[in-house]
């Protein structure tokens, strides 16, 4: 059994201390007052910064409040911090400023931005460099390329501060948008990470580079910003919102195999959705540059359209006609008659990414993607350019986030299909349209054509081929050959000598698997495939039986099978979800930090808006079975399936360890797409978890007091508070920070530095969170380590008592600054095969637990230890009452259970 008797950290966040009465002082002063008191921390030239975004959260009560750190007015680079200011007093502050410096270069030795461009584009050899358009931080982009720059001070590893220029840019004719920091004089490239997260959905989505995104702050103004409590954006008025229609797949349906398509009339009107989300409904665009209205899949949230050409830049979109009828055909892998349907689909699920989350406070002021804000913040001219069927490649979709102000983009792609086509059956009649698997030599032989070779087939005289062949045994036919004893080649070439215009390869039953042939005779002239044992002994039967076998052996791009991940919704929502992580937290460098986890907060945000209704958590998910040809039922393309039952994920913190591969360039990289699936494993029994005691929505917005909207709520809500740059355990500590203050808990008065947020303070589901993350190792007493070692990270699976009021007193539970010590309550509620009961103070032994049915029947009587389990695995669904009584005691409550 694990030790339940946890000796607390201290944290390194400041969490829930009171300033004071501060109402007269604006936000900066606020944050001053704590800064200052890191005077001895801090060089005293270190101590300006300047606030770059306020963002009032409802749910929270707050101001969220992202400030950066300068020095002589030039910003520094990473040193961000995040604060949430309750009603003057600061209830959660994290900061990674810089805390001192050896040398520091002078802002007057720096070149102008366009020399500087200049040099770094020759070191990246970046193509026709002089056709950019050099900006400033706060001007708008344009529709040609441009540069987007400001001076920035960059914190060597000796701890000089190096004048720098930051270029945040899209490269023409490439899916990069680079974010470079270059020596301001000599444009030495000291930082590069491209913004373009390609986000690789095949099974070895484990092997690939990973990029990131741009610094906190970096697309707004730097200059001052204050005042005092800001209160939530008011609603704007709009002319009201153009009717629209759309045949899609209707989340939380996640793809063409999960559900079925269906026909929705101004679906912005989805219950749950905030009505400033869709001011002007989704084709029109009230203000700003791009004013007007569209009756094709254009508008505030997104242009949606195809870019077959790798073009970056709109081609067709969906046309909907002056009825906005957007009801197009769908046949599963007919890729160009879906065309049309596949704009739809994508123009929807990108509007209902942006509904959903406005109603969870990814709003203006929280740097969302719109091209009109309506006077509510934030800055505009920022929708989302997503492109379908995109040919920039296949099995494969990214989403590109610079920062407030710059559009996002997102790229999706065709998939191949799990079986490619190279073998095609003419006769006999009832092996037409088999499909099978059919590898080929990419060292020997031609390639396949669409129009290939076509003739009967025969099987070899000498069934391997390892000797030489009768001549003209084979003459005009495909030879089908035994696959053993010698090359792959040398058996090719041996039909080949025979006579034969091509072969087929058939593996034994215990062949070693291969993804295809190997070898490299430069003198094989005919085309040749290797196919399963299966497949072989079936058509080495008919032909042995006198059955003629006709096949066509060729290659046809425009025959095979692809999928289209426009149709798979939990692709969309992932790659959104990347827009929606790095606005809210801001840097998830993985060169800073390599715990990256914003593949985690991707493939959660996936799970959550496709719930199944009916599924529970014994249900295992998996990422991307439409896009990769699996059934519901698959694995997907993450390590495991995605489950809190450990014997099918027992995937935990510890495991991170190690997580990186050597990248094309020779470059030891983590691998972020297995770190980010450790996170969503703990976020998703998180859900199960609240699930258990809020009840279960497949549609998380139609019912808000369910469990599976309330962590939804608290994970974005997280997302705000989340420092940049995070590693796990600030992610963790941000959840139960959001936790609190969604639940109301007030400030304590304590003093800056001496607080320990998890040892006195939380909500009703503080001590649920601790425990379901220490269950995966992300205990209380966890160490990430270096933040740029993935090799030494030690877990800690130490869960906490939750009837330890040193731990787990629930601040909410009180009506006053006195709380009633003797309170009680029952949870989770509802239940299932059991509950709890929690009291405010210590009860002495063992309490009767009776329950009653609605007719007032006795149904249960256990005498139990406080701590104990009540067992209710033989009461059916119903509401029933729970009497307790015991020595002091005497309690009654009203309990569901909901199996």
């Amino acid at each position: 059994m694990r030790n339940r008797n946890l000796p607390l950290k201290i944290a390194a966040v400041c969490f829930l201390f009171s300033i004071g009465n501060a109402n007269a002082q604006d936000f900066k002063s606020i944050l001053q007052s704590h800064l200052s008191a890191k005077s001895g921390i801090l060089k005293s030239d270190l101590k300006d910064f300047e606030i770059t975004n306020v963002d009032y959260s409802e749910s929270m009560k707050g101001n969220v409040i992202d400030f950066q750190q300068s020095y002589q007015g030039i910003p520094i680079y990473n040193a961000t911090g995040k604060s949430l200011i309750k009603k003057d007093q600061i209830f959660y502050l994290t900061e990674a400023f810089a805390k001192t410096y050896a040398n520091v270069s002078s802002p007057s030795s720096g070149r102008p931005a366009q020399e500087v461009f200049t040099k770094m584009a020759s070191k990246i050899n970046l193509k026709n460099s002089s056709s950019y358009t050099i900006l400033g931080i706060k001007d708008a982009d344009l529709d040609t390329p441009f540069v987007k720059t400001r001076p920035i001070y960059f914190q060597t590893e000796n701890n000089d501060l190096r004048l720098a220029q930051e270029f945040v840019f899209p490269e023409t004719g490439s899916s990069a948008y680079w974010h470079i920091l270059a020596d301001a004089v000599t444009g030495e490239i000291l930082s590069k990470e491209n913004l373009t997260i390609s986000c690789s959905f095949r099974h070895d989505a484990y092997h690939h580079d990973y990029s990131s995104h741009n610094p906190e702050g970096f697309t707004v103004d730097f200059a001052h910003q204050s005042g005092s409590e800001v209160s939530a954006p008011k609603v704007a008025t709009a002319a009201a919102a153009l009717d629209a229609t759309y045949r899609v797949f209707p989340l939380p349906v996640e793809s063409p195999i999960h559900g079925n398509r269906a026909l929705l009339t101004n679906p912005w009107n989805d219950v749950g959705i905030l009505p400033n989300a869709v001011t002007d409904g989704w084709h029109t665009i009230s203000g700003g540059t791009y004013t007007g209205s569209y009756n094709t899949t254009r508008g505030n949230n997104v242009m949606a359209y195809e870019d077959k050409a790798n073009v970056n830049a709109p081609g067709a979109y969906a046309d909907g006609g002056t009825n906005r009828l957007f009801d197009f055909p769908f046949v599963v892998n007919d890729t160009n008659g879906n065309l049309n349907a596949a704009i739809t689909n994508l123009f929807y699920m990108n509007n209902k990414m942006h509904d959903i989350f406005y109603s969870l406070g990814f709003t203006e002021t929280a740097k969302n993607f719109q091209a009109y804000n309506f006077g509510r913040g934030g800055a505009q001219n920022d929708y989302v350019m997503a492109e379908a069927q995109d040919g920039g490649g296949t099995d494969n979709a990214n989403f590109s986030t610079p920062g407030d102000g710059s559009r996002g983009r997102m790229q999706m792609y065709l998939w191949n299909p799990s079986v490619i086509q190279r073998l095609y059956y003419n006769a006999p009649a009832e092996a037409v349209n088999r499909e099978t698997e059919a590898l080929i030599s990419t060292t020997f032989g031609p390639a396949l054509t669409a129009t290939g070779v076509t003739a009967d087939v025969k099987l070899s005289p000498v069934l391997d081929a390892c000797t030489p062949l009768p001549a003209g045994s084979l003459a005009g036919k495909i030879g089908l050959i035994e696959r053993g004893t010698c090359e792959f080649q040398a058996k090719v070439q041996a039909a080949q000598n025979a006579g034969a215009i091509g072969a087929i390869i058939y593996s034994l039953p215990d062949s070693t698997p291969t993804s295809g042939m190997g070898g490299t005779n430069p003198n094989i002239t005919i085309p040749s495939v290797l196919i399963p044992n299966s497949e072989g002994l079936y058509m080495k039967g008919l032909i042995t039986g006198g059955t003629t076998v006709n096949v066509t052996l060729k290659y046809d791009p425009a025959a095979q099978k692809f999928r289209d991940g426009d149709f798979d919704n939990g692709i969309v929502a992932h790659e959104y979800g990347h827009g929606i992580s790095t606005r809210l937290v801001g840097s998830l460098s993985s060169s800073a930090n390599k715990e990256q986890m914003g593949e985690g907060w991707s493939d959660f945000f996936a799970l959550m808006l496709t719930n199944r209704p009916g599924d529970n958590a014994s249900v295992p998910r998996g990422i991307g079975t439409y896009a990769i040809s699996e059934p519901i039922t698959g694995g997907g393309i993450r390590p495991a399936p995605y489950s809190p039952d450990m014997a099918i994920n027992s995937y935990s913190y510890d495991d991170t360890n190690g997580m990186e591969y050597t990248n094309t360039l020779g470059q030891i990289v983590p691998d972020v797409h297995s770190i980010g699936f450790v996170w969503a494993t703990m976020l998703w029994d998180l859900h199960w978890k609240y699930v258990e005691k809020y009840g279960y929505a497949s549609n998380v917005m139609a019912n808000k007091n369910s469990g599976s909207y309330k962590v939804l709520e608290l994970v974005t809500n997280a997302l705000k508070l989340t420092p940049t740059n995070p590693g796990f355990i600030q992610g963790r500590n941000a959840i139960l920070a959001a936790e609190a203050a969604i639940a109301g808990v007030p400030g304590a008065p304590t003093a800056p530095g001496n607080f320990d947020p998890f040892g006195l303070h939380g909500g009703p589901d503080k001590c649920m969170i601790i425990n379901v993350f220490a269950k995966r190792g992300l205990g209380l007493n966890a160490s990430a380590g270096s933040p740029t070692n993935i090799n030494d990270q030690v877990a800690d699976w130490t869960e906490v008592d939750p009837n330890d009021q040193s731990i787990c007193k629930d601040y909410t539970l009180a009506t006053s600054e006195t709380a009633v010590k003797d309170a009680m309550n029952i949870y989770p509620n509802p239940a299932k095969n059991e509950f709890f009961i929690k009291a405010g103070k210590n009860i002495a032994g063992k309490v009767v637990v009776e329950i009653y049915d609605a007719s007032g029947k006795m149904v249960s009587n256990q005498r139990i230890n406080p701590t104990e389990a009540v067992n209710t695995q033989n009461l059916t669904n119903g509401v029933y009452m729970v009497k307790v009584s015991g020595m002091g005691v005497n309690y009654s409550s009203k309990l569901m259970i909901k199996k």
